[in-house]
């Protein structure tokens, strides 16, 4: 199996493409710093034979996943959860203009609501 690693832009320039068989099975490492929309099928497209593909520079959570909140959530605001699960997904916490559309998010939500 070939490994192949960098940016998704440069892996399917056609002048990488043929630096090996394009029917080599295919390990791609994409070290683009963000998720990569339909990576897959753009791998594809020059790399047919394509295995798997590890996002290595994409921002991800700094521990294993969470899938439940931690601590007593019935006593906790939607914001204290959704800052909880922003910092487990990409290991840093909320940025403050985030928070502010939280706020309103939340509100609004909450005005929705029927008693």
């Amino acid at each position: 199996m070939r490994v192949i690693r960098g940016p998704i832009a440069e892996l399917t320039k056609q002048e990488n493409v043929t630096c090996g068989s394009r029917e080599d099975y295919i390990r791609a490492e994409l070290t683009d710093g963000h998720a990569i929309a339909r990576a897959a099928d753009r791998l594809r497209a020059v790399y047919p034979n394509l295995m798997c593909i590890e996002f290595t520079g994409a921002p991800g959570p700094a521990a294993p996943s969470k899938t439940a909140a931690s601590g007593d959530v019935a006593h906790r605001t939607p914001q204290e959860l959704f800052a909880e699960f922003y910092r487990n997904q990409n290991g840093r916490e909320l940025p403050e203009g985030e928070c502010a559309e939280l706020e309103n998010a939340v509100r609004a939500a909450g005005e929705g609501e029927k008693p």
